[in-house]
């Protein structure tokens, strides 16, 4: 058993000479003499502050023994606790009952033996503190190690009693490297860098927990905290019930994430320290449930504001015991550690406001989004900080009415009052991508943003984040109703109303229906398809399943996950992923600024500066640089078709079998593929052209059906009259993708044909192969050819950048602004 370094009263508290509280060796540079023996290492925290005296009844003959000032001098007979031997006898209490009886004393004298036992425990903790100083002194002439090693002790009990300059010194033996042992480290680096404001929360958690904890016991049970809560609040009154029933509730909030049944006093003052900076879990610590799927930002956003009023009741149960605590320190911390939640939904949302835009809106339920964009508006806007509630209630009727203006254009022209609410009386460009709009929404508009700024007022600009960014997905939210009523019906938005009332009230009989639809489905899918190719794809599919469920419950590879996100690789991911999208930006201006529409160049022209011409002139090195020139231009020419050949054959499906060995792949050949035909009489031409070749093929099956093909067509330029000018030479190559197929196989050697194409690659080279754009036959007589013009579908990626660049421009600033992107 450890021992203190004075004596100790009956109390189990170690009353400190005056002098060495006030002046201490740090301020004069003397130390008592009584301080300069050899002082053993510090108490256990529950030796220092847990009272050895128990209940009545019981006997406590524990040994506290500690040192007595040694020596000859008066200060070992001044104490009169101490022995002859220099150590403080053992106490034993009586258990008689009549001296339980005279220790009830009245509510005054009670009173005072609190504020003495409070006054005397804080010098205690002005005495761990001057011990460790002490220490630190005596380290520099003797016993360096050791008495480093005694001094952090010391600094580490008086730090965690919340003495901010024990704090301070044990950040300076943490840079030093005094007295850090592998025993202590861990407790160093925590309390070295604890802030102002975790110190004063630690010693107010401290008071609170010998609160709850009258009996002053090492540990506690949950449940006989909860029933101290009474303990807490003094004043009387009515008022006072109401007021244990919220801290109670905040109380078992925070145990409730506990994972143990009895909590001591580090354990609670961390909960309490975390809870009280925001840092809320979202399930017990102790629950297997704690997986991605509780954590959606929905979910936490129609939570937030329970969380802010248990965090207010704490906060200012906290202020009771420290008034310094800084409230509006707490209250950043709050909404800065609750700002994930958020963060995840506006990167989420950008995501959707750039696919929005280019989505096919006839496959988007907008009737249905739209109302449920407005549930989660109602949500975002109830879990905003109570104290911009008043601005945040303007900015949402401002929005609203912003809204409602702007759709008075849907109404009939005869309605012309209403309809100059939304309507634009001037327009003025703000350059040349950006026009302002002067209307009433734009006034009302232009208001929103002053609410905004003077939202970010209310304190000076600081922790301004923590109302704007909530906001801001309350915005969204609105923002995203608002486009999807646009795109939304009247009969659409009657649909949904009918059907979220059945949803509602008829969810048993439309579970049932929804479960006899698909069981009719999958029994028409099992006998229209293979047993084995429908246990196969089964299988194939409930690979991530599994996968799924394993990391559930063993949650070795999503640590590793959750490490990754704070180290470099994830940032440097992250880094390049940001400049590809960077490049690809600066790629599609580069690309378009290249490109030459409706290009007047005729094949002759081109025949005659990159052809056999011009080789024999120039030579066909010179040629090819002079023609480079022309890279880009979009030309549309008519020629006569000669052959097509096929170029290249993809088969992803026939790759991937190859890669398995071969009994199976066979077996997978024949699954998903089609086996040989037999050579029969009856059989088609095809089918006989297949049945010879199943004599040399390797294989009884294959998976041609998955073929993509890529051809290489040949076009040979045309001199009208003059049939026998054309020559080979000036013949140009178009490579066609597997979708011109059809068209490719129904043309004949002599047809006249019209395409279209971008001259690129071997320009002025010896048959140029350019990309096919469109191909349309002009005297094919197959009703396959004549009915109209094939084209290659192809993706303008730079249109539909632009495009979403505009919807999100105005999405976040309409009506006041306005983008005018040329598309």
């Amino acid at each position: 058993m450890t021992s203190t370094p004075s004596s100790v009263d009956s109390q189990g508290l170690c009353p400190v000479q005056d002098g060495l509280v006030r002046d201490g060796p740090v301020r004069d540079g003397s130390v008592p003499d009584s301080l300069t023996q050899d002082i053993p290492a510090p108490p256990s925290s529950a030796h220092i502050l847990t009272n050895p005296t128990g209940p009545c009844g019981q006997e406590h003959t524990g040994s506290h023994k500690s040192p007595c000032p040694s020596g000859s001098g008066a200060s070992a007979q001044t104490d009169p606790d101490c022995s002859s031997d220099g150590t403080v006898p053992s106490v034993k209490l009586s258990s008689n009952p009549k001296s339980c009886e005279t220790q009830k004393t009245p509510p005054k004298r009670r009173f005072a033996s609190v504020a003495k036992k409070v006054i005397m425990q804080e010098r205690l903790r002005r005495a761990e503190e001057d011990l460790g100083q002490h220490y630190l002194l005596l380290a520099d002439e003797k016993d360096t190690e050791k008495n480093n090693h005694l001094a952090v002790s010391w600094f580490i009990k008086a730090a965690k009693q919340g003495r901010k300059g024990a704090a301070k010194i044990l950040r300076r033996c943490w840079i030093q490297k005094r007295g850090i042992t592998s025993e202590n480290e861990a407790d160093v680096r925590k309390l070295s860098t604890e802030s102002k404001f975790e110190l004063a929360v630690r010693k107010a958690a401290m008071m609170m927990y010998w609160k709850l904890n009258p009996d002053r016991k090492s540990k506690v049970a949950v449940a006989e905290m909860l029933e101290n809560v009474s303990q807490v609040n003094t004043a009387p009154g009515l008022y006072v019930l109401y007021q244990i029933s919220i801290v109670y509730s905040t109380l078992a909030l925070i145990l409730f994430y506990f994972s143990k049944q009895m909590v001591d006093l580090d354990d609670f003052v961390e909960m309490t320290k975390n809870y009280a900076q925001g840092i809320v879990q979202s399930t017990p610590a102790n629950d297997d449930t704690k997986d991605t799927g509780k954590s959606k930002s929905s979910e936490r956003l129609s939570s937030r504001y329970q969380t802010w009023e248990n965090f207010k009741t704490l906060t200012s149960l906290l202020t009771r015991f420290e008034p310094g605590l800084d409230v509006e320190q707490a209250e950043t911390n709050f909404g800065w550690n609750n700002l994930e939640q958020y963060i995840y939904f506006i990167i989420s949302v950008f995501f959707v406001i750039f696919t929005f835009p280019v989505a096919d809106k006839g496959w988007i339920p907008c009737s249905e989004l739209s109302t449920v964009a407005i549930f989660f508006t109602v949500i975002s806007y109830h879990s905003l900080s109570p104290a911009a509630a008043m601005y945040a209630r303007k900015a949402m009727l401002i929005e609203v009415a912003s809204f409602l203006c702007g759709l008075t254009h849907f109404l009939p022209e005869k309605m012309t009052a209403l309809r100059l609410l939304g309507h634009t009386f001037a327009t003025v460009p703000l350059g040349e991508s950006v026009v302002l709009k002067l209307s009433l929404p734009c006034l009302l508009y232009a208001y929103l943003f002053f609410l905004i700024f003077r939202m970010a007022m209310l304190r000076g600009f600081r922790g301004t984040y923590c109302f704007l960014v909530p906001y801001l997905v309350c915005f969204m939210w609105c923002e995203f109703s608002v486009v999807l009523l646009q795109h939304s019906s009247a009969v659409g938005l009657i649909r949904t109303c009918v059907a979220y009332f059945l949803f509602l009230f008829a969810l048993p009989v439309l579970a049932f229906g929804l479960a006899t639809m698909l069981f009719i489905q999958l029994f028409k899918w099992f006998l229209e398809l293979e047993l084995t190719k429908v246990i196969v794809t089964l299988i194939v599919c409930a690979i991530p399943v599994t996968l799924r469920l394993w990391t559930r419950f063993s949650t070795s590879i999503l640590d590793v996950a959750r490490s990754l996100t704070h180290r470099g690789p994830v940032k440097l991911i992250l880094l390049c992923i940001s400049m590809v999208l960077l490049f690809f930006a600066v790629y599609l201006y580069y690309a378009e600024g290249q490109k030459v529409y409706n290009s007047t160049l005729t094949w002759h022209q081109y025949s005659e500066a990159c052809g056999p011409p011009s080789w024999k002139s120039k030579g066909m090195a010179q040629t090819q640089i002079f023609c480079s020139h022309l890279y880009g231009h979009r030309v549309t020419w008519t020629g006569r078709f000669k052959h097509v050949r096929v170029a290249e054959t993809e088969n992803g499906a026939h790759s991937v079998i190859n890669m398995l060995p071969v009994f199976m792949g066979d077996w997978l050949r024949c699954l998903y593929g089609e086996t040989y035909p037999k050579c029969e009489p009856k059989n088609a031409t095809e089918e006989e052209e297949l049945c010879e070749i199943k004599a040399l093929a390797k294989h009884t099956c294959h998976v041609k059906r998955f073929d993509s093909y890529r051809f290489e067509v040949t076009v040979g330029i045309i001199y009208e009259g003059r049939p026998e000018m054309e020559d080979p030479a000036r013949d140009i190559l178009l490579m066609a993708s597997h979708e011109f197929r059809q068209v490719l196989f129904n043309l004949e050697p002599g047809n006249l044909v019209e395409f279209s194409t971008k001259l690129e690659g071997r320009l002025g080279a010896k048959a140029p192969a350019f990309e096919l754009k469109a191909i349309h036959c002009l005297d094919c007589t197959s009703s396959l050819l004549t009915g109209g013009r094939q084209v290659k579908i192809e993706r303008n990626w730079r249109r539909t950048t632009l495009r979403a660049l505009k919807f999100a421009f105005d999405f976040f600033f309409s009506p006041i602004l306005s983008a005018k992107i040329s598309t």
